[in-house]
């Protein structure tokens, strides 16, 4: 009975949570937008997203709309 007490509490404790990240610079202090879940900042950095051949990018099972990958082959960012 205490297991599924324990696991009752954990499942409505995760319902209840939300999570933002802020990823920047060492020397940089950065509140999170409130509309991101995930929020990049530097100034003198930039983001890479995945790379990969067009081959393998038409490999991509359902691929999930939004979804961004450089290109290799035709040397472009892509989005699905």
């Amino acid at each position: 009975m205490k297991y599924f007490a324990f696991f009752l509490s954990t499942v409505l404790f995760s319902v209840f949570c939300k999570a933002q990240v802020a990823i920047t610079d060492i020397d940089t202090v950065s509140t999170v937008d409130s509309s991101a879940i995930l929020d990049l900042s530097s100034e003198n950095r930039g983001f890479l997203p995945p790379r990969m051949s067009t081959a393998t990018m038409d490999s991509i099972d359902s691929p999930a709309e939004g979804l961004v990958v450089y290109n290799t082959t035709l040397s472009t960012l892509l989005y699905f």
